[in-house]
């Protein structure tokens, strides 16, 4: 739950420069609308606002445009928090895919987007590539973000619970 507080403000703020650019009130009021639904709990009722949000800047911006990446991630946060992982795992796929691309630009939204993408592996029962993700986002993003950057330390925090205690034989992911 923490997590996807930390994401959705994460998300409000670069979406603040994001729509500098875009200057579209109609998107910023879908946006706006989808967000405040989220805050509140209301999942499904701002999965509308948010895909109308991500459709007017599909026609705003190119396909590729860094300006897409926190309408992609705000609209998967949605789907996830209904359980609709099917849903969320492109939508994220493409968002990193963006960001890898501008990999200079936004570095911290690289590292939670990935945790975004191994929460919805974990959820879906694909624990061996959620670890992988978790690993790369401990391992490459902590020396360059630090340990209290949030992505890291979702990532921790969800690699931790994967990695299991004495008891169980120490099979399992390791923290690299």
């Amino acid at each position: 739950m923490c997590f996807r507080l930390v994401s959705v403000v994460f998300a409000v703020f670069v979406l603040g420069v994001s729509l500098a650019r875009a200057g579209s009130d109609d998107l910023r009021q879908y946006l706006d609308r989808g967000h405040a639904l989220v805050k509140a709990g209301k999942h499904e009722q701002a999965l509308p606002y948010l895909l109308l949000a991500l459709e007017l800047g599909e026609e705003k911006f190119a396909a590729d445009d860094s300006a897409l990446v926190p309408l992609l991630d705000s609209l998967a946060e949605a789907h996830s928090a209904q359980g609709s992982f099917e849903d969320a795992e492109p939508l994220l796929k493409r968002s990193l895919t963006i960001q890898e691309r501008a990999l200079a630009s936004n570095q911290a939204g690289i590292a939670r987007t990935l945790s975004s993408l191994g929460f919805v592996y974990e959820a879906t029962g694909r624990k061996e590539e959620a670890g992988k993700l978790y690993n790369g986002v401990h391992a490459v993003w902590q020396p360059r973000l630090g340990a209290d950057d949030p992505g890291v330390r979702a990532a921790r925090a969800a690699l931790a619970k994967l990695v299991p205690g004495p008891a169980s034989g120490g099979a399992g992911y390791r923290i690299h």
